[in-house]
């Protein structure tokens, strides 16, 4: 299963770097879609894969990427708003996710504006002029002892960047937009994805 790919742009599997799982579900546009992507990879990432299970002493060494009460995804998302209710979304992110990168977009606007009403455990690390809908750069985001759990990116390589540095051996990076590709920064949909796929190349 781990050693299936995907179709492209859909929970697309693309490799493992530093023992992180990295995929590409760029084709999600919609908040549903990205819930799905989230409870899929969840399912997948408390379960050994078959290397472990027919070695032992692999699993027993392994076993703390195992931990199924740990939440193993850093998420990619954000984008251009197309009106949706995004807060499903909003609510099922702490299920699954031990931090959040958003892409600053229209879109990431309207969620930092939702994830306080919801009084999401994740928007701890936000800073106050970002919890207003002002969206604030990790670079401007004031530093702390704690990691923060959500950061906002001005570019898709530096949201990359930032979650391959939060991120640890047995996680999973998912970039799942949630929101349209139109904006700044891309072309389409086509073009979103495909400049994924680039920058993770060079990992």
């Amino acid at each position: 299963m781990e050693d299936f790919k995907g179709v492209p742009g859909r929970l697309e599997y693309l490799k493992t770097v530093r023992g992180v799982r990295i995929y590409n579900d760029n084709n999600a546009t919609t908040p549903d879609a990205t819930i799905a992507a989230l409870r899929a990879l969840s399912s997948k990432s408390q379960a050994p894969n078959h290397k472990q299970i027919q070695n032992p002493k692999a699993l027993n060494a392994n076993r703390s990427t195992l931990n199924t009460g740990a939440k193993r995804i850093i998420l990619i998302m954000g984008g251009t708003d197309k009106g949706l209710d995004m807060s499903k979304l909003v609510a099922e992110i702490p299920k699954h996710c031990k931090a959040v990168i958003l892409l600053k977009e229209t879109g990431t606007d309207k969620l930092l504006t939702e994830f306080p009403h919801l009084k999401s455990p994740l928007i701890k690390g936000v800073p106050e002029s970002a919890r207003a809908g002002v969206v604030s750069s990790a670079k401007e985001a004031p530093h702390s002892d704690a990691r923060r759990d959500v950061v906002v990116q001005e570019t898709l390589k530096e949201c990359v960047d930032e979650a391959m540095k939060i991120a640890e051996k047995g996680d999973i990076v998912l970039f799942s937009p949630a929101f349209a590709s139109f904006g700044r920064w891309f072309k389409n949909e086509y073009d979103r994805g495909e400049q994924f796929v680039k920058i993770v190349s060079k990992f």
